[in-house]
């Protein structure tokens, strides 16, 4: 079955179609591919997390070096931190926040690291091999380069076929909610 042109095709490979965590988005026309959100699945045993993290984009069929932009919306785990999987698998896009965030992201990023860096030598030691943490503090350092923050209540212009903007939602301190604007065919939403 061929796609069809000019549609706007919203998919939910994360988690928030299901669950409060793992929360990832997809948004794609024949011209953007969008992440909103890029977050951790959090919940049930270390390994079933590892398998879940580690895998996602295989299974959910999304080739990151195919990705556009990635939004987030807030420095939460569950939001933003599978992005680094994301740069270390070939994201060369755009990775766009709410202004003040930046911060948040960076120590949510290291402590994330830590974290995956513990669970990768219990899993060896468990299951006998060589178990790789998700990504490492060089795949952050990359992620860094590639984040831009932008402010709360103005509309912004990316591209002739992609315009957003971020309002507050008092979630947790800088947090935002996403409004896009993305032109296909003849048709903005």
């Amino acid at each position: 079955m061929s796609k069809s042109k000019n549609k706007l095709r919203v998919s939910f490979p994360g988690g928030c179609a299901t669950d409060v965590t793992g929360s990832c988005i997809l948004l794609e026309t024949d011209d953007i591919k969008i992440l909103l959100d890029c977050g951790l699945f959090q919940g049930g045993t270390i390994l079933a997390q590892y398998k879940e993290n580690k895998d996602f984009f295989k299974k959910n069929k999304i080739k990151p070096s195919a990705i556009d932009y990635i939004f987030i919306e807030h420095a939460h785990a569950d939001h933003a931190q599978l992005v680094e999987l994301a740069v270390k698998e070939g994201f060369r896009g755009q990775i766009i926040m709410p202004s003040g965030n930046l911060d948040f992201f960076k120590i949510m990023a290291v402590d994330s690291s830590t974290i995956m860096q513990r669970d990768a030598e219990d899993l060896s030691k468990k299951i006998g091999k060589e178990i790789a943490p998700i990504y490492n503090l060089e795949d952050i350092a990359q992620t860094l380069l590639l984040i831009k923050e932008c402010p709360f209540e103005e509309k912004i212009k990316l591209t002739e076929k992609l315009s957003f903007r971020f309002f507050p939602t008092g979630h947790i301190i800088n947090s935002g909610g996403i409004e896009l604007w993305v032109k296909y065919g003849n048709k903005a939403q």
